[in-house]
């Protein structure tokens, strides 16, 4: 293998080079609910300072508080903390007697028994918390009754050091073709210190291989891939893409500018593309703009792929994929107003969430007056849960929803028993949530998606949320934004829980037959009306075997067993066309 920079992302001038400590992602700016600007009365500021800043550690956080012209009565109330809890992601415990709240936050509150005069300054050390295990820009927010002191600026969070180096190659490639195999030498918590791309040459003999990699860096680094297809590819598929198709950045309740998501999806997880889907409620206009903007910079077809998306609440949550950017930052109006635009004005300030203008239904209509094809797609966002979940049947029917996100950083939504489900919460007088089973009993058709969710500025990571997130492959002729749209809709697609995973199906009337390729696969099952109805143990890599004697199912998918809860799943079969128009016949 000879070691080559990674494919190029030319919009945001994104060449790969080793990558040590220090990334786009970590060191730029990020853009948060800190950046809201709301100046409090007489013009207080606040500053902050940590005794260490490394992923991970227990640290200690000092806050400085500058009064303004007109100083600061007696009896104000100065609270620190994050409030919404990928501000301090995954295992970040509060300090002792902070505040908790509905969802993960907490603050730290302290009374001025004094007044502070002009420019007199207060420093407050808060009790010794845990950082957070994700690297990038971090910072509190930092309140004085309520109104957000300005000043705050992000600090960097700087990897551990080196763990293990993982390495991540083509799932299915054609005997002796040119393949690029990534390796990305991580510290314990899966934070990147050095990333690079090798070429080379598939083996000459069909088969499942696993390839060892090697890296230099504060020391020699030894990795193997997951286990790899090498046989001819079929009539129609150039390649197996890998996609994490939902996550947020600083633009609504995530960490890190839009441009960062999508380097560190192309930079160092070595993924084939990504949807960066953002709330609406959450975007003005002007940030609906950026996001396309960027979205479309990030677009390299053949290289790196890029979805228009944006997350809704109509029923619950769902996440809309558009195939067409231009036609969507041509519509009228989309950004929202009117309200709370961030996740503590919500909670903590009481104001009731910005208004959202139909985005689904403007596109709709829009289409509808001159444009051809199936443009727009919908998918179900992870259920479950409280104020996100879905209910089934719908009240009313979505617009071209046509695939489900069975699992995300917030976990399974396959079934209400089922392993590393969506922990639910408290749901609200007439609230409904449902399982995947409980749309297709209803008569859903879905393909099968996975994504993270990330909030934390790092697609396809395992640091944010209650789980590992997802992933999504799929089958395209080339890798374009169209294939992939396509490809989705269409069904030739499947989900994971992160792990690289191939599989392939095919169906029938009372059989099916499958080919998966992947790392310590336990069992493979055919699930069919709730309940499993076929089963291989330890089935062999990379061979077609068939499971017969179906019964005569309404809904029928396939789901892979991997240790400690993992999954993969596909389909779903019915045994008529679907609602969606999609013949049964095809392999999906």
């Amino acid at each position: 293998m000879v070691a080559s920079s990674a494919p190029r992302v030319t919009g945001l001038r994104l060449l790969l080079l080793t990558v040590a400590g220090c990334l786009l992602v970590a060191c730029g700016r990020s853009e948060s609910p800190a950046d809201v600007v709301l100046v409090p009365p007489a013009e207080t500021t606040a500053s902050w300072s940590a005794d260490t800043l490394l992923t991970g550690a227990h640290a200690v956080l000092t806050v400085e508080i500058t009064a303004g012209v007109a100083g600061v009565k007696a009896g104000a109330e100065l609270r620190v903390g994050f409030p919404h809890w990928v501000y301090g992601s995954r295992d970040v415990r509060p300090p002792k007697g902070a505040e908790k709240g509905a969802y993960g936050h907490w603050y730290v509150v302290r009374t001025l028994e004094e007044p502070l005069a002009a420019g007199e300054v207060v420093r407050w050390e808060l009790p010794s918390m845990r950082l957070p295990q994700t690297f990038g820009g971090f910072a509190p927010l930092v309140f004085l009754d309520w109104e957000l002191l300005p000043g705050i600026e992000d600090q960097s969070l700087e990897p551990g050091p080196p763990k293990g180096l993982a390495v991540v190659a083509p799932s299915w490639v054609e005997p002796g073709a040119p393949m690029l195999v990534g390796s990305r030498l991580e510290d314990a918590h899966g934070n990147p210190i050095a990333a690079q791309r090798n070429s080379g040459v598939a083996p000459t003999e069909p088969g499942v291989v696993s390839l060892p990699m090697q890296m230099e860096h504060e020391g020699s680094w030894t990795g193997t891939s997951q286990p790899v297809l090498v046989a001819p590819l079929e009539p129609g598929i150039e390649r197996i893409a890998w996609l994490d198709p939902h996550g947020h950045s600083g633009l609504s309740d995530g960490r890190g500018a839009p441009d960062g998501w999508f380097f560190a999806a192309v930079g160092w997880q070595f993924l084939d593309g990504v949807a960066l889907s953002d709330h609406d409620w959450q975007l003005t206009d002007a940030e609906w703009g950026q996001l396309l903007t960027v979205t479309e910079q990030a677009n390299e077809p053949g290289l790196f792929v890029t979805l228009p998306a944006v997350e809704t609440n109509v029923h619950g949550h769902e996440i809309a994929y558009f195939a067409d950017a231009q036609r969507l930052a041509a519509l009228p109006s989309k950004g929202s107003r009117d309200g709370a635009r961030t996740i503590w004005e919500e909670t903590d300030r009481g104001q009731p969430t910005a208004k959202v203008p139909d985005v689904l239904g403007m596109y709709t209509q829009a289409r509808s007056e001159g444009a051809s094809g199936a443009d727009l797609l919908v998918a179900t966002h992870t259920s479950l849960a409280a104020h996100m979940g879905t209910g089934f049947p719908l009240a009313s029917p979505l617009p071209a929803n046509q695939a489900y996100e069975i699992y995300s950083a917030h976990g399974s939504s396959e079934c209400d028993s089922c392993p590393r489900r969506v922990e639910g919460g408290d749901l609200e007088p007439g609230e409904a949530v449902g399982s995947l089973w409980d749309a297709l009993d209803a008569g859903m058709d879905f393909t099968l998606i996975a994504a993270s969710d990330a909030h934390d500025g790092r697609p396809a990571t395992r640091n944010w949320g209650a789980w590992p997130g997802g992933l999504t492959a799929v089958e395209v002729p080339e890798l374009t934004r169209g294939a992939v749209f396509e490809a989705i809709a269409a069904g030739n697609a499947w989900a994971t829980t992160g792990e690289r995973t191939l599989l392939r199906v095919r169906w029938h009337a009372d059989s099916v037959q499958v080919l998966v390729v992947g790392r310590d696969i336990e069992a493979v099952e055919v699930v069919g009306d709730r309940s499993v109805v076929a089963r291989r143990d330890a089935p062999l890599l990379g061979e077609w075997f068939t499971l017969d004697g179906l019964p005569a199912n309404a809904w029928r998918y396939v789901r892979v067993l991997l240790p400690d809860g993992g999954r993969a799943w596909r389909g779903v079969w019915r045994p008529t066309s679907t609602a969606a128009g999609r013949a049964t016949s095809v392999a999906r």
